[in-house]
């Protein structure tokens, strides 16, 4: 035997030895072996994926991955699995299947091109995992931090609102004894500042439900801090160096700016507390495009233009431990405050359409950056001043709201002011009186949300019968309710409960003039 026929025979014995190895690996593992041809059919299938779908592995050859897959997955897939195939990239996916008895499985497929030569990429191989399980754990252990999120959020409401109501009812009672005038006034002056943290604190719940009524409108992020600025530097004093690194053109959002200026307000705060020996503070803003491919902190950031807002400190920093839990309601690492702060801005960032996460070490202070969707121009406009003879005008208003206590001091309120007021307790009889009082109602001030006819449906009505109808919306949650419709966004004015005399007769001012 010539040595070409042993080489030949230890060549033969190797790869024998290389497939029966293969074949032992493919038999004993847990994983799904494969391997595709060009246009994507598998042309080997590992024998246990009857163990994990039910098929024989000679059912898969043939047949794409997709014709396994319920019909949108099949779709996400494809169009995800064609950004690395044109190019003969690896890829590492997960995916759901359908077993033979119509189970869905969740599995993580990873792949590598099959590249021969001048032939180019002739397929793929790879390995399925069967994550069903681990999923299951995932959804479960999420559930349970949501519910114990929900615990705090409800501890920590119980906890405010308690000292809140204990001052206003404490004063209530000293207040139905006899009390001299400056106990009066000085009762009347606590409840009043109770009553202002119970309004701000439900704001606060609002934004983190992102049930919070939004007016957007374009501006200019950068004017807006600017404008911002020497409040900042007051807030955070003179130990803390402020810097505002400005983007090299006009950085223009499309949000409410007011919620925005929270953001800022809320962020920077949180910055100086996180620096009590000083530091530097700096807010940089920056022109973003996003491919739709980026995650952040588990968000998967949409295509688009974006105008990004960082507020980058020197303070002490947060552990992994702490950064996974900074968004959540109630949860704080400092002795003081609500733990209120960071949660509010993830609301309003989340119902402006934008995103945000953390980058932090301890020691190295933190970065928070967010994304507001970018708009194409900036358009300002100027409030005006109430017109004197409006101003002072009397009229009459016809007032819809269901709660009655509710209904009884926007009463009050609007004849405090002048007018003479009609009232109904739900929309279909605020319709009727609207109809009978058509030609002498001045304006119509009614609650969004409401048992039957809905304030926006009675609006519509009114304003069918005639378009110059004045309309003032007010709420304390707007959310898309049995019969309420979408929240015109763009209606002005609006009055978020609670108010004062004076936000209903700027309210008032604003829709004569309008």
């Amino acid at each position: 035997m010539n040595s070409d026929n042993l080489e030949s025979e230890r060549i033969l014995e190797t790869l024998k030895r290389t497939e029966a190895r293969f074949l032992t690996f493919a038999e004993n593992t847990s994983d799904i072996l494969w391997e595709t041809d060009a246009a994507g059919a598998y042309s080997f299938s590992s024998p246990n994926v009857s163990a994990i779908l039910g098929y024989e592995a000679q059912e898969m050859l043939g047949k794409t991955p997709f014709d396994f897959m319920p019909p949108e997955e099949a779709v996400r897939v494809a169009e995800k699995l064609a950004e690395y195939i044109s190019e003969g990239k690896p890829f590492v996916i997960e995916h759901e299947i359908c077993s033979r008895s119509g189970e869905i499985r969740s599995m993580e497929c990873s792949g590598v091109p099959i590249i021969d030569g001048d032939k180019g990429l002739t397929g793929y191989r790879g390995i399925d995992r069967d994550i069903t399980e681990r999923k299951k754990l995932e959804r479960q252990l999420r559930v349970a931090q949501k519910m114990e999120a929900i615990g705090n959020l409800a501890g920590g409401i119980a906890h405010d609102f308690n000292n809140i109501l204990s001052v206003i009812s404490g004063y209530c009672d000293l207040l139905s004894s006899k009390s001299s005038p400056a106990e009066i006034d000085l009762g009347i002056e606590a409840m009043k500042k109770a009553s202002k943290r119970a309004a701000s604190l439900t704001q606060q719940l609002l934004a983190l439900a992102r049930r919070q009524v939004m007016q957007p409108t374009d501006f200019d992020l950068d004017t807006l801090i600017e404008d911002l600025a020497q409040m900042l530097r007051r807030m955070i004093g003179e130990h803390i160096e402020f810097d505002h690194l400005i983007a090299g053109e006009r950085c223009v959002v499309k949000a409410d700016p007011s919620q925005v200026e929270q953001v800022i307000i809320n962020l920077v705060l949180n910055a100086r507390d996180a620096m009590p020996n000083g530091g530097k503070l700096k807010l940089e803003t920056r022109h973003v495009f996003e491919d739709g491919r980026s995650t952040r902190m588990s968000q998967v950031i949409r295509e688009g233009h974006y105008a990004a807002l960082v507020v980058r400190d020197a303070g002490t920093g947060m552990t992994r431990e702490v950064q996974a839990r900074i968004f959540e309601p109630f949860f704080t690492t400092k002795t003081t405050g609500s733990g209120m702060g960071l949660a509010t801005v993830y609301g309003i960032v989340k119902q402006s359409g934008g995103y945000i996460w953390a980058d932090s070490e301890p020691e190295s202070g933190s970065t928070f950056t967010i994304y507001l969707p970018a708009a194409a121009g900036v358009t300002k406009t100027e409030p005006r001043a109430p017109s004197p003879d409006k101003a002072d005008r009397c009229g009459k208003a016809l007032l819809v709201e269901d709660q009655e206590e509710v209904r009884l001091i926007a009463r009050k309120m609007l004849e405090s002011i002048g007018f003479d007021v009609i009232e109904a307790s739900n929309g279909d009889d605020g319709l009727r009186l609207a109809v009978e009082h058509e030609d002498s109602i001045d304006i119509l001030l009614t609650d969004v949300v409401m048992p039957g006819m809905s304030g926006l449906q009675l609006a519509d009505a009114l304003k069918e019968r005639n378009q110059e109808t004045k309309i003032i919306l007010m709420s304390g949650c707007i959310q898309v309710a049995a019969g309420a419709g979408e929240f015109p966004q763009n209606a002005l004015p609006f009055l978020r409960k609670p108010f004062s005399i004076d936000d209903l007769k700027t309210a008032i001012h604003q829709v004569l003039d309008s």
